[in-house]
């Protein structure tokens, strides 16, 4: 702790940037001494202490997220957004970052990374599993003590502490070195043993094998974190757990790193307690009481057992440690009837959450979920499940994009663009084509929406209206490239499609109408802009009073139509320039 303090207000470059790194192996400790760090030195810091996780979802995303929503900042962007938070750390009283989980020099040193972080006052820590960060001091993080320890293990088992054991959990400590993660894994262990045992424990831990293990070679200890006899413990743990905590790890394990929404683990664990499933069903076993458990139940003991723990930066969402992490990933490896089996769940989940999501915008509780939602995309195509990955983004981009969150929307559909035809691809390539037009990347605009037409018309009869819905899509890009009469092109094509699907007074047409009239505008052709604006007035007035905003929307261009086609051409022209902004 004390390291960390002078790396952070000391003499020099540390000084000037407030920048401290903390690194050392898997389990032990960094993201712990950290907020050991902040907790101790609040009052240093007036203006707020912070943590942001840097896997998965990039930066400025997690940095847009901390600024609270409000009236001034509706409608902003990701990068307006990180831009504020950056700005108000480093304006104002000193404040403390804590960047949790910094993979390595390539990601701290990306020019685009580096841009987002505060100056001075603002003091920055780093956790990272890196042996270096370029241009930062680093503060190891040292094994616990022989008493830390032993503390740690109280909190399991009380009778760490009795004098009759010491010998035999300093044999413990010295096979395990005494690694944060390891020790509160024997706590675990030893808090599910019924006898109590720790002189068991101790030769138990002393004479096993390790041959067999991960931890086994130096260069897979230096790659996992595991070390000395690391994965014995974890797996004398998943031995000693009810098959319902198990499984809840194994699911966890599957799940975003620092992103575990606790109802979509409650959720799983229902789905497979379900009676309906007979011989495949879980047990999610009784209280003492011998009332049955609910899957929150089993998370709660999961909680206790501090194998899952709050997210850093939130109340609400979990975390599991990398070490349970990886070690479950890697016995699920080698059952891959059981990884799928759990993978196909997580896939139908991923679905319903998705779905779910849409009303994100307006109801805050699905809110939180967006960001975990988002880093789901990820792990479903690392774990080879492009379909629902792309299903899951095309889902989720439209409210983060409602909400402005255009950088983590734009991520996501990016990540699950591959080589194939699928419509969910077509979809993907759709969305990503609005969000870059809005961002005014139009040439990649017109590239994706491009691609989109090209997979739907593969699956599509002509007339199908999903094509009529993307060729006016395209349409609308053309004309903001200036191509209009591409853009009319494509708008016509739309209004036909339309035209054989809908009554002739179906609103659609009416939207269909006033997208060609502004085409046409734009090209000059006011006496046809306005043919098409009185068509589209006709079909609104048809539907709605004539308070209703669209009515007066298109009543207004309508009025405007009318007076430019009254006008000499270039006089029209030169007029219509100075009402959009595009007079010379």
């Amino acid at each position: 702790m004390e390291s960390l303090r002078r790396a952070l207000c000391g003499d020099g470059q540390v000084y000037v940037t407030g920048q401290a790194v903390a690194s050392g192996d898997g389990g032990q400790g960094k993201t712990v001494l950290a907020q050991a760090y902040a907790h101790q030195y609040a009052s240093d810091y007036p203006g707020g202490r912070f943590v942001v996780s840097c896997e998965s979802i990039p930066l400025l995303t997690r940095l847009a997220a901390l600024l609270p929503p409000s009236e001034q900042t509706k409608g902003q962007t990701d990068e307006q957004r990180a831009a504020l938070v950056r700005g108000w750390l480093t304006r104002n009283e000193r404040s403390l970052l804590i960047l949790d989980n910094v993979t390595d020099d390539s990601q701290w040193c990306q020019p685009e990374f580096r841009a987002l972080l505060p100056g001075k006052p603002c003091h920055v820590i780093v956790t990272t599993r890196a042996e270096r960060l370029s241009g930062i001091d680093a503060v190891p993080v040292a094994r616990l003590t022989e008493e830390e320890a032993f503390d740690l293990l109280d909190k399991f088992r009380p009778t760490a502490k009795d004098p009759s054991h010491r010998a035999a959990i300093r044999t413990i400590l010295v096979e395990i070195e005494s690694l944060a993660a390891t020790v509160a894994a024997v706590g675990a262990v030893m808090q599910l043993d019924e006898y109590d045992d720790w002189e068991a424990y101790a030769t138990h831990l002393s004479t096993a094998t390790v041959d067999g293990l991960p931890d086994h070679t130096e260069a897979v200890r230096r790659e996992t974190g595991y070390t000395g006899k690391t994965a014995v413990v974890l797996d004398d743990l998943r031995k000693r757990l009810p098959p319902a905590e198990l499984r809840a790890l194994d699911y966890a394990a599957l799940l975003p790193a620092d992103g575990i929404v606790p109802l979509w683990l409650e959720t799983l664990l229902n789905t497979d307690a379900d009676a309906a499933r007979s011989a495949s069903r879980l047990d999610l076993g009784q209280k003492p009481s011998g009332k049955p458990r609910s899957a929150a139940d089993v998370l709660n003991h999961l909680r206790k057992l501090d194998l899952l723990r709050p997210s850093a930066g939130s109340d609400v969402l979990l975390s599991l440690h990398r070490l349970h992490r990886r070690r479950a990933s890697e016995l699920l490896a080698a059952q891959p009837p059981q990884r799928n089996a759990l993978l196909d769940a997580i896939t139908e989940l991923a679905e319903a959450r998705g779905i779910a999501s849409y009303n994100a915008v307006l109801q805050p509780a699905l809110r939180t979920e967006l960001a975990p939602l988002a880093a789901l995309v990820f792990t479903l195509v690392e774990a080879q499940r492009p379909d629902a990955a792309a299903s899951l983004a095309n889902w989720v981009q439209q409210p983060l994009s409602e909400l402005a969150r255009y950088a983590e929307a734009k991520a996501v559909l990016t990540h699950v663009l591959n080589n194939d035809d699928s419509s969910e691809q077509a979809t993907a390539h759709n969305n990503l084509a609005l969000i870059l037009h809005d961002l005014g990347d139009l040439a990649a605009a017109r590239i994706h929406m491009e691609r989109a037409i090209a997979i739907g018309e593969k699956h599509f009869d002509p007339d199908h209206p999903t094509l009529a819905t993307r060729y006016s899509n395209l349409a609308t890009i053309l004309q903001a490239v200036g191509d209009l009469p591409a853009a009319r092109t494509h708008m016509e094509r739309a209004i036909a499609i339309e035209q054989k699907h809908f009554d002739p007074g179906h609103p659609t047409l009416a939207t269909s109408y006033n997208n060609i009239a502004w085409i046409d505008a734009d090209a000059g052709e006011f006496d046809r802009a306005l043919e098409w604006e009185t068509r589209a007035l006709s079909i609104v007035r048809k539907h709605f009073n004539e308070s209703h905003p669209s009515v007066q929307a298109i009543s207004r261009t309508h009025a405007v139509f009318a007076r430019l086609a009254s006008l000499p051409p270039a006089e029209a022209r030169a007029l219509f320039a100075k009402m959009t902004g595009n007079a010379g």
